[in-house]
């Protein structure tokens, strides 16, 4: 007869689905309702692209037949070594408090089960982080420009507020140099993006066969990086509601040759929009394309009553296409961004033949 408390890891099944959001739903300081986690995990399962074939969603670790942790996983498609293949992003990894002595079961499974694929985890909190390190996790290594990112301020005034934390004194300096700040940048942004008015930039609402087409002609560019076809860039930019996404695309004619991903962000003070993804044909000037793209994502952000424009440096390639846009720059967020895998993957991985972006793991979904 099988002992009930001795603790189990199983992968998890569709017909588990009710039972996990329930227990994530219910789990010490969280705030998404039942209803949220099951959508989040039609998201990452049930509508994936990536997920046909896939060895598991995740794992559950129950005693006594109730679940006490889960570690979950996102298949994703990747480019590696110039072949398309499938990855694997970490999320969720939750054991209760009365059960951490059991949390490495889950990530030693894990590890087990993926080890003949590259694993990301980009959103760990700061102890988990330091566990990553431990089990030698590597960090995600953009390379040089990259510590910093370029901004445009959109609401001086709250910008200003908060940096002088909310104080009276600081509340009436903000509204003084607010006004003159912003004509300042709108002055500014007349030299730097004016050029790019006559641009053709839409704002796509469902990725199509020119998606296709600009990755076909451009995804020799890079050995390692994410697959950008119409049917996964419609999913990680469109299925999901919470955090909105835009998707901005520029074209000469028919023909598409950029494109930015936009994300928004209502979890800091201020109302934040941050690109997560940038790719560009560089038989175009990429500048110039690049300038378009961010003359119409601050019209977009500005319509859309966002605070500030948040432009990541990806790479020492967007970072000096940047600088030449003379935008404010800032120093970077502090992004946690490990990977892992084996030993054949992560050699092959250097800083001059892979481009990763933020929308990386499960970050976005």
């Amino acid at each position: 007869m099988k002992n009930a408390s001795i603790s189990e890891v199983s992968t998890v099944q569709s017909e588990d689905y009710a039972e996990l959001a329930t227990f994530l739903a219910s789990f010490p300081a969280e705030t998404r309702s039942k209803e949220r986690w099951l959508g989040r995990f039609r998201i990452w399962w049930d509508i994936n692209p990536a997920f046909a074939g896939a060895p598991s969603r995740g794992w559950i670790l129950r005693q006594q037949e109730k679940i006490v942790g889960f570690l979950g996983t996102i298949p994703m498609k990747i480019q590696l070594g110039g072949k398309e293949t499938i990855c694997f992003g970490g999320t969720t990894w939750r054991v209760l408090p009365d059960h951490r002595g059991m949390s490495m079961f889950l990530k030693r499974r894990q590890m087990q089960d993926q080890k003949d694929h590259l694993h990301v985890t980009t959103t760990p909190r700061p102890e988990v982080a330091k566990m990553l390190e431990l089990l030698r996790y590597q960090r995600i290594d953009r390379g040089g420009g990259t510590n910093e990112q370029s901004v445009v301020v959109l609401n001086f005034e709250k910008f200003l507020r908060m940096k002088f934390d909310g104080r009276f004194a600081g509340a009436q300096i903000a509204w003084g140099f607010a006004l003159i700040l912003q004509c300042f940048q709108s002055l500014f942004q007349c030299f730097t993006l004016g050029k790019s008015r006559r641009a053709d930039v839409r704002e796509i609402s469902k990725a199509d066969r020119a998606f296709d087409e600009l990755w076909e002609r451009t995804r020799s560019r890079y050995l390692n990086t994410n697959i950008r076809t119409s049917e996964m860039l419609n999913w990680y930019c469109f299925s999901a509601k919470e955090p909105a996404k835009t998707l901005l695309g520029y074209y000469e004619g028919d023909t598409l040759f950029g494109y930015m991903m936009l994300s928004s962000s209502g979890e800091r003070a201020m109302q934040i929009m941050e690109c997560v993804d940038l790719w560009i044909d560089p038989a175009r000037d990429e500048v110039s394309t690049l300038r378009a793209l961010v003359g119409k994502a601050v019209k977009y952000a500005r319509r859309n009553s966002f605070d500030r424009l948040v432009f990541p440096h990806f790479n020492g390639q967007t970072a000096a296409s940047y600088r030449k846009l003379h935008l404010l720059r800032r120093p970077a967020w502090g992004r946690r961004e490990y990977m892992t895998g084996s030993s054949g993957f992560l050699e092959n991985i250097t800083v001059e033949n892979s481009y990763f972006v933020t929308a990386q793991g499960d970050y976005g979904l």
